[in-house]
């Protein structure tokens, strides 16, 4: 993607703030330095900045294999005001977990970090800090600036952040599991061939009637029916949907399933099949928005 738009002038891409945090250093990965980068303080900011045309594109966080699915991500693409985003691509990030601070370890009382760092540093923390503290904040990053300024603190973050921040790192990766990686997604306000050459995968939000026996399994029929692989499937509550709907009631909820495409990456075949799931799903679902057709980056 970086090399389709770096002859472009003042390109600007929103990302979960401040510098240093894994999602600014996956938007860099993916657009590259060229890019002017805006920090934004949530991951609904970021819906919001790239909704109202502040940014072109937004870089935000959707999953990760030790903690799972990011539920600030899949909410926000249910809120009214978003309903013209869609996904543009995916990026990987590999990470480590660092524990970084300018106090001793056993002098360590309060340790900050995003809900998600923590819950990919779990085990080691109840191991080596069974006694501090555990404050979530927005981002790893925020946590860093805030234990630079706290005695006897300390972050889950990024190593990046120790230079940035005056930190020192006390243990370079305490992660749960060796091979970490978080899942990121590109979205924009609109499908954009210019951008995405390719595609292979495609995401689409659904309701059903929750009243009617087998309306989800009719739903993930489709899927089958169109020989495609799902290769994620998450569930929040609809109540918030962007479409008000007389069937979306209390303990609705709404679907997020992805699907591998076999379309050899061409993005008009693969936008017809995106486009004939969709017809059918809406035989025998509430609600269907196709969330966006995008390259697999694995």
């Amino acid at each position: 993607m970086s090399a389709s738009i770096s002859l472009q002038e003042s390109i600007k891409v929103g990302y979960l703030g401040p510098q240093g945090t894994f999602c600014h250093q996956a938007a860099k990965n993916r657009f590259g330095n060229s890019m002017t980068y805006v920090p934004c303080n949530s991951i609904g900011d970021i819906f919001s900045t790239v909704s109202k045309g502040d940014v072109n594109y937004g870089v935000i966080p959707i999953e990760n294999i030790i903690f799972g699915s990011v539920i600030q991500t899949l909410d926000s693409f249910k809120l009214p005001s978003n309903s013209s985003i869609v996904v543009l691509s995916e990026v990987y990030l590999p990470l480590k977990q660092s524990l970084l601070s300018n106090s001793d370890l056993n002098h360590i009382n309060k340790v900050y970090s995003h809900s998600m760092a923590f819950g990919q540093s779990m085990a080691w923390l109840k191991a080596n800090l069974p006694k501090a503290e555990l404050v979530e904040v927005n981002s790893t990053a925020l946590g860093a600036q805030i234990a630079s300024k706290e005695p006897n603190s300390a972050a889950v973050a990024n190593s990046l952040c120790a230079d940035m921040y005056g930190l020192n790192i006390l243990e370079s990766d305490i992660s749960s599991e060796p091979g970490n990686v978080t899942r990121f997604f590109v979205i924009g306000i609109h499908n954009d061939k210019t951008i995405v050459k390719r595609a292979e995968k495609m995401l689409v939000m659904f309701t059903v009637d929750h009243s009617n026996a087998g309306a989800l399994c009719m739903a993930l029929g489709v899927f089958s029916k169109h020989n495609l692989n799902l290769t994620a499937i998450n569930s929040r509550p609809a109540n918030d949907s962007f479409k008000p709907d007389p069937k979306v009631k209390n303990w609705h909820y709404m679907f997020f399933v992805e699907a591998a495409i076999d379309s050899t990456g061409d993005y008009d075949s693969c936008s017809q099949i995106a486009d004939q799931v969709i017809i059918d799903l809406k035989q025998s679902c509430s609600l269907v928005k196709l969330l966006g057709i995008y390259p697999n980056m694995l």
